[in-house]
């Protein structure tokens, strides 16, 4: 039987790119993306069904995602409790393409309500 340690070895590389798109689209630390969604994946691993039709590699894929977006949202309500003044504190955000702001906005104005 394979250790937790080889179990996730398997899945770094996968883990590692969801977390450096999610720092694409979102501007978060991918150190910490990355911690996370290896966190999770160690936790809900064994839900995963060996009869069902989906991959693991899928199944990895959709927790990984999933749990990073909780977790982004958590950290954006924490960070943010007022979310349209609190960006303009941000010096890194005047620095952004318009789509990247507005993405930004977009979010933050979802989390407000």
């Amino acid at each position: 039987m394979k250790t937790d340690e080889a179990i996730l070895a398997e899945h770094l590389q996968l883990i590692h790119k969801i977390a450096w798109n999610m720092h694409h689209l979102y501007g978060c630390d991918t150190d910490d993306l990355f911690s996370e969604g290896c966190l999770q994946y160690l936790l809900k691993r064994d839900k995963f069904n060996s009869k069902s039709k989906v991959k693991l590699t899928t199944f990895v894929w959709g927790i990984v995602w999933n749990a990073l977006i909780d977790y982004i949202k958590l950290q954006s309500k924490l960070a943010f409790p007022n979310p349209v003044n609190a960006l303009d504190d941000l010096p890194e955000y005047t620095f952004l393409h318009f789509h990247k702001q507005q993405q930004i906005l977009d979010r933050f104005t979802l989390n407000a309500y």
